[in-house]
């Protein structure tokens, strides 16, 4: 909606005027969970769905994903946006070109979050390979590379390398790796995006852990090309779910993690010199 009311001159790129926050440092806080700003996960969650409107994040799952009408995407997980962030923004700390928004309230009643494995794979997809599908894709590679990687200069984690989805704070794809030997075949070349999401859901009655991953794995010779047909890139996607423990859910998304790499590294991708 931001996008659409400045004829895409504001992006992640931009920043509120409340505080001065960017909006792609808040995408770090996000993905980490980081909770040292005043800020939660959930909270900035709930103001960016503020941002872009709650329907209109539900029809894009649908309009472009390819969602069935039984998927939706309501996008509020239980808390409220951030009372000290605002809706007016601009594109940099130094010019005079602004932008607000009306913020969306939360629908009554709220929107369900329900989206399949394939329909989340295909959103991470369409950011992850946003540069190389600039002409048909829906992401602009500005954006995706905020998503994936945070500010390019936090203000708000001055010296961070990097942000995004490079630093969530999951670990189930690395714990099913054997990292040493990625890094070491790949040259140090390898990437891991990953976002995660974990709570009790009032609506399903159950404790659910849904993970968003991607992995690029290459396996590079001296000169840092490629060696074919070996190597793994991959996107998982998945919610595993129990009924009383919340630990349980955690083990079992390790378990099932673990066998999809091990099946992924067997049959289609090989990481041996």
């Amino acid at each position: 909606r931001l996008q659409e009311d400045s004829q895409e001159k504001f992006g992640l790129q931009a920043f509120e005027t409340g505080e001065g926050r960017q909006l792609a440092d808040l995408m770090s806080i996000v993905t980490s969970y980081d909770h040292t700003m005043n800020m939660t996960s959930n909270s900035l969650g709930a103001y960016f769905h503020s941002i872009g409107g709650h329907r209109k994040a539900n029809e894009y799952i649908h309009r472009y994903l390819g969602a069935p009408n039984i998927e939706s995407f309501g996008g509020n997980y239980g808390e409220a946006p951030p009372s000290h962030l605002n809706y007016n923004f601009t594109v940099d700390n130094h010019t005079f070109l602004h932008r607000s928004i009306w913020p969306d309230p939360t629908p009554s009643p709220p929107l369900s979050n329900y989206m399949s494995a394939i329909t989340m794979a295909t959103w991470l997809k369409s950011i992850v390979l946003a540069r190389e599908d600039r002409l048909n894709g829906n992401v602009r590679w500005e954006d995706a590379q905020d998503v994936l990687y945070g500010a390019e200069k936090s203000s708000m984690f001055p010296g961070l390398q990097w942000g995004g989805m490079s630093i969530s704070s999951d670990v189930y794809m690395q714990e099913a790796l054997n990292i040493s030997q990625i890094d070491s075949l790949s040259r140090g070349r390898w990437r891991i995006f990953s976002k995660f999401g974990f709570g009790f859901t009032t609506v399903r009655q159950r404790y659910e852990t849904t993970i968003n991953s991607y992995l690029c794995a290459p396996v590079l010779d001296d000169m840092l090309n490629p060696v074919p047909n070996q190597g793994l890139e991959v996107f998982v996607s998945g919610t595993v779910a129990d009924k009383t423990k919340d630990r349980t859910a955690d083990a079992k998304m390790q378990d099932a993690m673990r066998r999809i790499m091990q099946h992924l590294q067997t049959s289609y991708g090989s990481m041996q010199a």
